[in-house]
């Protein structure tokens, strides 16, 4: 390595300079042959090198980048025991924290894969807590994006959604580094401290997207469907009339309220052991749980049971008004999603669907030509 770098100097160097303000009209300019590109060669004087080679003064910012800690060491292959299962077992079913386990013993690579759902009550009660939390959200992918960077270029891999009232984390890649990965950003969560510049930004871009949400009519038809089926639904435009109020000192305030009441699911798969799971899992709990959330009061998805006997149509015109297509949706609601049947019924309605979809396009698309887009598919709403 030190041979290797004593040949990284200025009188071993070529600087390849692009301009489009370049010359051609200068006596010393060539024609590459192959795409007749004018270009121009020169010497890089002597004293120049020098003063390069040994400099008076270096720019701070010219430094070797900071160590990457998501670099990992350990490929060790975790081996099975005694407890291994064919399928995911629950860990550890605390108030607070379940936790999911499966040793891999089928590919045998040194990754694991950590799967973190946080039910945080506030983060649905009203349409301003959600507002909020989507501000949060993107403030905290921000803050984080150095180091997402760093573990990336590590192969380890991250996402963060917040869906309804629940926030989901993701961490995956070689297992070694996972509990830095985790406590990097189980650290920043509950310490984020909004910036106004950033919020200013995220303000706005959140506006441009609610105000521009459903232009599209096949966007705008599983809007209207969800709107229809879904116990509790913020409209958009409800959501952008708060959004305007709103300030970064109401997303600092909200911060501290969104992880007052929590519980967190989790599911550990891959190359680790059960205390390395645990391990992880408990990174998230310190850093979040200040009270568990009863089960009686987390907030429990459903969707409106329709009834079995009438059909039901919902017009809506276009948001656009310069809009030429149209769509229609139509949604057949089967039973209800619970219990050990769902399973056969799910797998019923999966068959089904496998049957139906190449004769419902070829006869739609194909042989009346009623619209370019036609799907026919099994929603879980």
């Amino acid at each position: 390595m030190a041979d290797l770098l004593k040949e990284v100097n200025p009188y071993n160097m070529r600087i390849d300079l692009v301009s489009k303000n370049f010359d051609k009209n200068r006596p010393d300019v060539e024609l590459e042959p192959w795409f007749e590109v004018p270009f121009r060669v020169e010497i890089i004087p002597d004293d120049v090198l020098q003063q390069w080679a040994d400099p008076k003064h270096v720019d701070p910012a010219l430094s070797m980048p900071v160590v990457n800690a998501f670099i990992p060491h350990d490929f060790t292959i975790r081996t099975g025991t005694h407890n291994s299962s064919e399928v995911p077992r629950v860990l550890l079913d605390e108030p607070a924290l379940k936790v999911w386990y499966k040793l891999d013993q089928t590919f045998n690579t040194p990754r694991a894969n950590t799967y973190f759902s946080v039910t945080c009550k506030a983060a649905n009660e009203s349409i301003r807590n959600v507002v909020l939390t989507e501000i949060y959200v993107k403030l905290l992918e921000h803050e984080l994006n150095e180091t997402i960077y760093l573990a990336n270029v590590a192969k380890l891999e991250s996402s963060l959604t917040f869906t309804g009232d629940k926030l989901d984390f993701k961490l995956f890649g070689f297992n070694e580094k996972l509990p830095v990965l985790a406590s990097k950003i189980a650290e920043l969560l509950t310490s984020l401290v909004p910036n106004e510049e950033r919020f200013q930004v995220i303000k706005e871009d959140l506006e441009r997207g609610y105000r521009n949400m459903n232009m599209k009519p096949l966007k705008h038809s599983a809007y209207l469907r969800l709107q229809a089926l879904k116990e509790r639904f913020w409209h958009v435009d409800d959501k952008l009339a708060c959004l305007l109020t709103l300030s970064v000192s109401d997303v600092a305030d909200h911060i501290p309220r969104l992880f007052s009441e929590t519980y967190i699911e989790g599911l550990c798969h891959g190359n680790l052991y059960e205390d390395e799971a645990l391990a992880i899992a408990n990174i998230f709990k310190q850093a979040l749980v200040k009270s568990a959330l009863p089960p009686e009061s987390r907030p429990i998805e459903r969707v409106v049971r329709l009834d079995p006997s009438s059909s039901l149509l919902y017009t809506a015109p276009v948001k656009n008004e310069a809009e030429e297509n149209s769509v229609v949706e139509m949604y057949f609601q089967v039973e209800q999603d619970f219990g050990k049947e769902s399973i056969r019924m799910r797998c019923i309605i999966d068959l089904f669907e496998q049957m139906i979809q190449e004769p419902c396009f070829n006869q739609l698309r194909t042989k009346e030509q009623l619209g370019y887009r036609v799907d026919c598919g099994a929603r879980h709403i």
